[in-house]
């Protein structure tokens, strides 16, 4: 992940920034597959009930597309 997230600053997204001393993402957001949670406070993602997928927070979630359906 971290090197996905240095490419990410290189063409722009602010990734991590701190507010109050305490950092939190920005224009993405890395989950920690083992919580089901952000590594970070992101105030703009929710996870899903099952928390098995993340969605814009105050949307309606969408169909979840994983691996099966991408090699198809």
């Amino acid at each position: 992940m971290s090197i996905l997230i240095d490419e990410w600053v290189d063409i722009g997204l602010r990734t991590i920034e701190e507010t109050n001393g305490k950092p939190r993402w920005v224009d993405c957001c890395v989950i920690a597959s083992i919580f089901n949670a952000p590594t970070l406070p992101c105030k703009w993602i929710q996870m899903s009930a099952d928390g098995w997928s993340a969605s814009l927070k105050g949307r309606q979630q969408g169909d979840v597309v994983g691996r099966k359906a991408i090699a198809a």
